[in-house]
């Protein structure tokens, strides 16, 4: 069963001791759906539309969502709506005007609904979402392409620092600490060999300086087969003439010091660049 107003309910004969009752759920305002319903996102936003102006479409967060990202915040919903309906959050929806809606779909094309995440979110939460989406096949590359072509000046300076091959949000995150601090261009997801033999395909690379920065999940933590396979891959990275940076979760909380770490192993490998510096974009993102 699909989620009703109470107006709705009334017409079927449900009466509103029912629908306060254990028996439903309340989404919204006047918006219920039966207990037993299981509370998945297409559910809750064909539950905000009944609450929202005609027309209205779910973009940003929520559409991308929808399409399949794995990643960001699930409330507040996101919609678009015609004016003069004002930016606002209420009652676990954010709403954005758009001028713009006649014939409109009721969920936002990927392109459109990540425009209007660029618009509104932080520059790490939106690179994160971009090349989330790129690693999935949800944002293919002329897609972002367009983007670029259309973007504002505030979207170009995220956009700029996509780096397509990124394949997780927390790889992206350790890329940006080292080089929004003013580290040097750092590759991601390398596969590294000695001679004809492969070692591991590596998160991130300093190639020139052979200086390697894995981030370490709290699965390699908890599987000791894989902590075991990480240890001896690190030796062998090390063997074959590299040093290796073990960042983690935890390193994650104090983010200067993944900096200083990688910014001395880089100056014992030859780096001669400028000092790492908290600059206005890293300190707004990790500060």
């Amino acid at each position: 069963m699909a989620a009703i107003t109470c107006k709705q309910a009334h017409a079927r004969g449900i009466t509103r001791q029912q629908l306060i009752s254990g028996d439903y759920r309340r989404l919204f305002h006047g918006v219920y759906i039966p207990s037993s319903e299981p509370v998945a996102l297409p559910t809750v936003v064909a539950a905000a539309r009944l609450v929202l102006p005609t027309g209205s479409v779910a973009t940003s967060w929520t559409a991308l969502q929808l399409a399949g990202l794995d990643y960001g915040p699930r409330s507040p919903l996101w919609f678009a709506t015609p004016p003069p309906r004002c930016d606002a959050v209420r009652d676990g929806i954010r709403v954005v005007r758009r001028a713009s809606l006649a014939d409109a779909p009721p969920v936002d094309p990927v392109p459109t609904a990540l425009h209007e995440l660029l618009r509104h979110e932080s520059p790490i939460d939106a690179l994160c979402a971009t090349e989330r989406l790129m690693h999935l096949g949800i944002l293919s590359s002329e897609d972002l392409d367009r983007l670029r072509d259309q973007a504002t000046r505030r979207q170009r300076v995220v956009l700029r620092d996509v780096q397509r091959g990124a394949e997780s949000v927390r790889e992206t995150i350790v890329r940006m600490v080292l080089t929004w601090a003013g580290l040097p261009h750092v590759e991601c997801n390398v596969d590294i060999g000695a001679g004809d033999t492969w070692i591991a395909r590596v998160d991130l690379i300093y190639r020139l300086f052979g200086v390697i920065v894995e981030y370490e999940g709290r699965q390699h933590l908890n599987d000791r087969v894989q902590w075991q396979r990480d240890i001896e891959r690190t030796e062998q990275l090390s063997a074959a003439g590299f040093t290796v940076i073990r960042v983690t979760a935890e390193h994650l909380h104090d983010p200067w010091t993944v900096v200083t770490r990688v910014e001395d192993a880089l100056r014992a490998r030859g780096y001669r660049g400028a000092r790492v510096r908290q600059t206005p974009k890293w300190r707004a993102a990790f500060g």
